[in-house]
């Protein structure tokens, strides 16, 4: 059975369980690789009067049809799901189903080299470990079958940094194979830059008027989210460009080798995303993201092989 006929049967199955509190097109969905500013977007809407944003755990115990704070639920007009682990939960067959049942998807992509960095010194919580020893492999086999990959056969080998940059190989593989097209891309880094310009697209995107307390979700916020994101910390871009400082010269070669389609992705949306002149776009061959709600971006055709570093 061919990959693509096995997505649409495991989608169509997803669509005829997908029952739940909430009608799927009150649903949005905040998606993206781990690290890459979900937890940002995530505060920022919460902070709207109408819409409901739920972190983790709470994101995934919904889709398994729990029903974690029923009154906000029940009261806002939209309810948000930040769901960084796409692709390993929830699959990208359920993902379909409710993208394809009226739910609205946000997409946010970062600099891989920052993703990297920030991937290679994140602590688990409860004294669990670095995330980079962990997390890449609990993903992986899902991750390759989404996106119709083998694991490696010396994955168990590999070091933790060759793990996060495949990991952010197969993230990014998942966006292209099910999400894309489907979903708003925002940058992060145009995102933090301006974020009154993009808080009013994405507000638009979803179907809700914009409201100034997304710019403010810090003057509510208290303790510590998930990731180690500070509740209380206003959107500024003091991450942005943190990776020079983070990686060796070396990591940085790596990153620029292994992820080169992620990081071709990135600086295209980066370079449209900042340009405000529509002919600009057209004379440089970048695609839509002035006006309308979706933006079609150039992807670099160098595919190297994700996982591989080269020869030091």
């Amino acid at each position: 059975m061919s990959l693509s006929l096995t997505r649409l049967l495991a989608e169509r199955w997803e669509r005829r369980r997908l029952i739940g509190p909430v009608d799927p097109s009150r649903l949005s969905v905040t998606l993206g690789c781990q690290r890459s500013g979900n937890t940002l977007l995530h505060l920022a809407l919460d902070a709207h009067p109408r819409v409901a944003s739920l972190d983790e755990p709470h994101s995934y115990k919904f889709l398994r049809r729990g029903k974690p704070r029923p009154s906000r639920i029940r009261q806002a007009a939209r309810l948000n799901l930040k769901l960084p682990q796409m692709g390993y939960e929830p699959s990208g067959a359920r993902l379909s189903a409710l993208l394809g049942a009226g739910a609205l998807g946000v997409y946010v992509y970062r600099d891989p080299r920052a993703v990297a960095a920030s991937m290679a010194k994140l602590q688990l919580a409860r004294h669990a470990g670095p995330w980079a020893e962990r997390w890449p492999q609990v993903e992986v086999a899902a991750l390759s079958r989404e996106c119709d990959q083998d694991v490696p056969e010396d994955y168990e080998r590999w070091s933790p940094w060759r793990r996060c940059l495949h990991h952010i190989c197969l993230k990014h593989e998942f966006y292209r194979v099910c999400l894309e097209d489907r979903v708003l891309p925002i940058c992060y880094e145009r995102l933090v830059e301006d974020p009154e310009r993009w808080l009013r697209r994405v507000a638009r995107y979803l179907g809700i008027e914009f409201d100034r307390a997304l710019l403010s979700h810090h003057s509510r916020g208290t303790g510590i989210a998930i990731g180690g994101t500070r509740r209380d910390r206003p959107i500024d871009t003091r991450s942005v460009g943190g990776w020079r400082q983070s990686l060796t010269a070396a990591q940085i070669e790596d990153v620029e080798t292994v992820c080169a389609e992620p990081l071709s992705f990135w600086e295209a949306g980066y370079r449209a995303s900042g340009a405000g002149d529509r002919s600009l776009e057209q004379r440089e061959g970048i695609v839509g993201v002035v006006t309308g709600d979706t933006v079609s971006l150039p992807i670099s055709a160098r595919r190297p092989a994700a996982g591989t570093l080269r020869q030091r």
